[in-house]
């Protein structure tokens, strides 16, 4: 599609407003969720689930008011394509971000991001929902983004990529999901996307950063909503292929994962979750892909404690979420990550929501401790490193590092301000650049020869059009220095904003 093209496309294109359904999941979008904390139970397991995990009616209507006219109620609350019968309820939307920043003199190329996409959402009667999205990606990244991007071969966040002109990346992106629920408290779903756990910006055992990986999940909710369990089976894969294949490009290795978490609410202050993380083998250099072991087919937490021992080739992790809610607007939360007594994550971390009086405004402080080695596997086994697609499953800047950061936003009638602070010591190694064990193997982690400071800063200013796919035009700017080295970007952008980028890293 030519760029005029795709102008005059989104121009005519308006914004659904919310399809919340006993089936559906919330978006990720980190700024979104502070909006909604206070309705939800078991906050730690994300996505959220409409019916499942809110104590209050799921329409979330953000103070969306009634447009006089319906120009203004298509452009601000309906959607482009809209199906409403008895039992299906169907929306379609174009999803999009278009952003421009300064020029590259000594590389002649301008930085921008020019993504396109769709997402199409149903509800059939109410046990069966679905969604599904697509993205088309080229980006022109900052210099720190474009560094790694290529050191590992992917779009950031996306997965593997092929290269755009001289200095770009070119990435697809597709996900969706199918969400069945038997009875009011039970729900399976299906579908190829991102789980998250914890309650903050970050997180230590599991996050949203990596890639798409198909999955299958069962979420159940008992005692009265005091309990929460969710199992999930996951397909993963490295970014190396298998030697041998009849077709032009082989497969990737293969991985397989489980992750198992409980959750435990017995009023509206306190939560307490424990997580199990399970990376299994699933492929042999010598019998190529292989079964994995059984104990992975088995949806019980606690599992690993039972198979673990000095021959398990797989990759185990654990951890605790607490959280204490005193009111609606404060919440208190930490997180442990555990292999050993000497491999521990650590994460402290405030919210507070209405910041300054202001509806739909918070403001987040966290900080996040990371042992050097602690999702590190030896290299007998390296494919069930703690990863998908050369990204790390947890914490974007891998181990190895102190982090305090800072998130926040203001909104008042649609116009927003955003901010954010990172500031990080990050272990160093002359022969390996950051110590990020997550891509190296134990054996060969060495004592870090020095730190290096990181430190991000960034805004943006705007105004948030449709509340469904989080429209909205922007002005943004970010500025990072690592150590002597400094960037800064000023960027224009206008976004559908579904999901989390993670480019503070």
């Amino acid at each position: 599609m030519s760029l005029k093209g795709t102008f005059y496309f989104f121009i005519f294109a308006f914004f659904s407003s919310s399809l919340y359904a006993q089936n559906i999941n919330l978006p990720f979008e980190f700024y979104h969720q502070q909006r909604i904390n206070s309705q939800v139970i078991h906050s730690a397991i994300q996505p959220l689930h409409a019916s499942i995990q809110f104590t209050k009616d799921t329409s979330l209507k953000d103070n969306q008011q009634k447009r006089a006219t319906k120009f203004g109620e298509k452009w601000f609350n309906e959607s482009l394509l809209s199906v409403n019968e008895a039992d299906v309820q169907i929306t379609a939307d174009p999803l999009f971000n278009f952003s421009l920043s300064k020029y590259n003199d000594d590389y002649d190329y301008r930085y921008y991001s020019n993504v396109r996409g769709f997402r199409v959402k149903a509800n059939i009667s109410s046990k069966v929902s679905f969604e599904t999205r697509f993205y088309e990606n080229q980006f022109f990244y900052p210099d720190y983004l474009a560094s790694r991007a290529a050191e590992r071969q992917v779009a950031i966040g996306i997965g593997r990529s092929k290269p755009f002109k001289l200095y770009g990346f070119d990435a697809g992106l597709a996900n969706g999901y199918l969400s069945f629920s038997p009875i009011k408290n039970i729900n399976f779903q299906l579908g190829h996307g991102r789980n998250f756990f914890g309650n903050g910006y970050r997180s230590l055992l599991l996050s949203d950063y990596a890639p798409d990986y198909a999955y299958v999940s069962g979420q159940y909710l008992m005692k009265g909503g005091k309990i929460m369990y969710r199992h999930i089976n996951g397909w993963m894969n490295t970014l190396t292929r298998t030697p041998y294949s009849s077709t032009p490009e082989a497969l990737f290795k293969p991985k397989v994962a489980n992750f198992n978490i409980i959750s435990f609410k017995p009023n509206n202050e306190f939560e307490l979750s424990f997580f199990e993380g399970l990376v299994y083998k699933k492929y042999d250099d010598i019998e190529g892909i292989i079964r994995p072991e059984l104990s992975f087919f088995v949806p019980v937490i606690g599992k690993g404690v039972l198979i673990s021992d000095s021959n398990s080739s797989t990759n185990e992790i654990y951890g605790f979420n607490f959280s204490y809610q005193p009111s609606l607007k404060l919440m208190f939360y930490n997180q442990l990550a555990i292999q050993s007594e000497n491999r521990i994550g650590v994460q402290l971390g405030l919210k507070w929501l209405n910041f300054l009086t202001l509806d739909n405004s918070f403001l987040c402080v966290e900080f996040n401790r990371i042992a050097r080695d602690l999702y590190a596997i030896d290299s007998a086994n390296s494919i069930q490193r703690y990863s998908h697609l050369s990204h790390e499953l947890a914490h974007p800047l891998g181990a190895g590092f102190n982090e305090l950061l800072v998130k926040g936003m203001l909104e008042q009638n649609n116009y927003f301000l955003r901010f954010g602070g990172n500031y990080a010591n990050v272990d160093y190694h002359p022969d390996m650049g950051w110590a990020n064990n997550v891509m190296n193997s134990k054996e060969h982690l060495k004592l870090p020869d020095s730190k290096i400071r990181l430190m991000i800063i960034s805004s943006s200013l705007g105004y948030r059009f449709n509340k469904a796919t989080r429209m909205e035009l922007s002005l943004g700017f970010l500025y990072r220095k690592q150590d002597l080295l400094d960037e800064s970007y000023l960027t224009i952008t206008w976004r559908t904003f579904l999901k989390n980028d993670y480019f503070d890293q």
